[in-house]
C-alpha cells in the first residue's frame, strides 16, 4: 500500500506543477504590407523562457486579402506540419506535410476547377511511393513509382 501512496503523491505533485504553469501567450504581428497598405504577411509568435521571440506559424496573403499560404514552424524556424496554399479565388492550390523544413508525408495539388491534379508522398525530402496524376475531369492520367533513398 505504501508504494501506491508514493506513486499517487508523485502524480499529485506533477499535476500541481503543470496546473500552476502559466501558458505563454501567442501574439500576432503584421510582418509585411503591400505598397497599398494591405497585409502581405502575418506572423504568430510566442516567447521562450529566455524572452526570445519564437515563430509558431505564418499566413501570407494576396493583395486582395485572400489567403495565399499558411503553415507552422518548428523551434528552429523550419516549416513543420501541415502547409496549404490557395489560388487567388480561395480554392486550395496545394497542401502538404513538412518535417524539419523538408517535404515529408502526403502532398497534393489541385486543378483550377478544384479537382485533384496530383498526389504523392515524400520521405525526408524525396518522392516516395506511388505518385498519381489526374486530368481536370478527375481521370487517372498516369502513375509513377518512386523510391526514396534510405
Amino acid at each position: 500500500m505504501q508504494g501506491i501512496s508514493k506513486k499517487l503523491y508523485g502524480i499529485f505533485i506533477v499535476l500541481i506543477f503543470f496546473s500552476c504553469a502559466k501558458p505563454v501567450p501567442e501574439f500576432k504581428k503584421v510582418a509585411e504590407r503591400y505598397p497599398n497598405g494591405a497585409v502581405r504577411l502575418i506572423e504568430y509568435n510566442t516567447l521562450n523562457a529566455a524572452g526570445d521571440t519564437i515563430l509558431l506559424r505564418s499566413e501570407s496573403f494576396y493583395e486582395t486579402g485572400q489567403t495565399y499560404i499558411k503553415g507552422s514552424f518548428d523551434e528552429n524556424g523550419e516549416r513543420n506540419g501541415y502547409w496549404v496554399s490557395y489560388r487567388d479565388d480561395g480554392k486550395i492550390w496545394s497542401e502538404g506535410e513538412f518535417l524539419n523544413g523538408i517535404n515529408h508525408g502526403l502532398t497534393r495539388a489541385f486543378h483550377e476547377n478544384g479537382k485533384l491534379y496530383m498526389e504523392g508522398s515524400y520521405k525526408n525530402g524525396h518522392k516516395d511511393g506511388y505518385w498519381r496524376f489526374y486530368t481536370p475531369t478527375g481521370e487517372l492520367e498516369k502513375e509513377i513509382k518512386f523510391t526514396a533513398p534510405e
